[in-house]
């Protein structure tokens, strides 16, 4: 992802880490499997490698949510698929057996384009459906945003003691 150009995934670890041991709270990881991609077992091991060195670390798993990926677009334009439900099941069985409990996040919406990541879309002046293209668009908290709709909010905007 962008993202990992300035917050690389060790430094998250390591700030993650930190705040485990001072609060005594576990974080939540989440992972959004893409078929070929990142649905491997070599990709679930070394997941579970990862969460199994923070829970020596802190004492403390990491909660593990797996979500299932939202088509953005049509098949000929996403270059991105969901994993099948059986690939997902053996990724979360290569977890379960290093004991790290994960759980499926539920994402309904999808029939109307309103599913977790399908936000990237949106109409243009023709009313018509149409996907930012990947390298336009980033993934912030989860839901991937587009780069030219980003704008500060009224309160970042606002003179102070104003709203």
């Amino acid at each position: 992802m962008p993202i990992a150009a300035a917050h690389p995934l060790d430094d998250v670890i390591e700030a993650t880490t930190e705040h485990a041991q001072v609060t005594g709270l576990a974080p939540m990881w989440a992972v959004t499997l893409l078929d070929g991609i990142n649905d491997g077992d070599d990709d679930a091991a070394a997941l579970a490698e990862l969460a199994g060195r923070f829970r020596q670390r802190t004492g403390l798993a990491p909660r593990l949510s797996v979500i299932a990926y939202n088509r953005i677009d049509a098949d000929d334009r996403d270059p991105f698929r969901p994993s099948s439900p059986e690939r997902t099941a053996a990724f979360r069985d290569t977890l379960a057996a290093a004991g790290i409990r994960t759980h499926r996040r539920y994402s309904g919406g999808s029939d109307i384009a309103a599913a977790c990541g399908q936000l990237a879309a949106h109409v243009d002046e023709n009313d018509a459906y149409r996907s930012l293209p990947i390298e336009r668009s980033v993934a912030i908290g989860g839901v991937r945003v587009g780069l030219d709709q980003v704008t500060p909010s009224p309160r970042e905007t606002s003179e102070p003691g104003t709203s």
